[in-house]
């Protein structure tokens, strides 16, 4: 056991030493969807991968095209789901810019209320999918070695803000 700690704290070392360093963040935009990241830093040099989710979803759960004869209509909505890839340089002591492109699935659905003798339930039936392809430019600000903020806008996503801690 004290092997494998020394072999980590090793590991450790050779990992700082190199100025790389490894950071998750969070965020919401405006389009009423939640951002999360993680964030790897090689010097200067950023590379991000994350996924964003649009809320609200549908009501309930989703089933199948042949339950909307057994319900009552109750509106249509859609949302996206995204997944995005990054590159980005830290231009000076506290200041980042980086570029995204999001890639990933607009989902259209309907919402019924099936109504039985027993039971009030809601659920949605996905009648559409399209792609989305999008990007977007942010720029962070380090508060410190261990905290960091972002804001940018993205074509699908709009305004979005977020924090990241390394």
């Amino acid at each position: 056991m004290k092997k494998l700690f020394l072999f980590m704290g090793l590991i450790g070392l050779a990992y700082d030493s190199y100025g790389q360093s490894y950071c998750a963040g969070l965020g919401y935009a405006s389009s009423n969807s939640v951002v999360g990241e993680f964030v790897f830093s090689m010097g200067k040099n950023l590379y991000k991968v994350g996924a964003s989710m649009q809320f609200p979803f549908g009501r309930g759960l989703a089933y199948k095209s042949d339950w909307a004869s057994n319900g009552t209509f109750d509106g249509t909505g859609k949302y996206f789901v995204l997944f995005d890839v990054g590159y980005g340089r830290v231009v000076s002591r506290k200041w980042s810019l980086e570029a995204e492109v999001s890639m990933g699935v607009d989902v259209h659905y309907t919402n019924f209320i099936y109504n039985h003798s027993t039971t009030n339930q809601s659920f949605h039936i996905v009648t559409d999918r399209e792609s989305l392809y999008g990007f977007g430019l942010n720029a962070g600000y380090g508060i410190s070695k261990y905290l960091s903020v972002f804001a940018g806008y993205n074509t699908i996503k709009s305004f979005q803000v977020g924090i990241r801690i390394w």
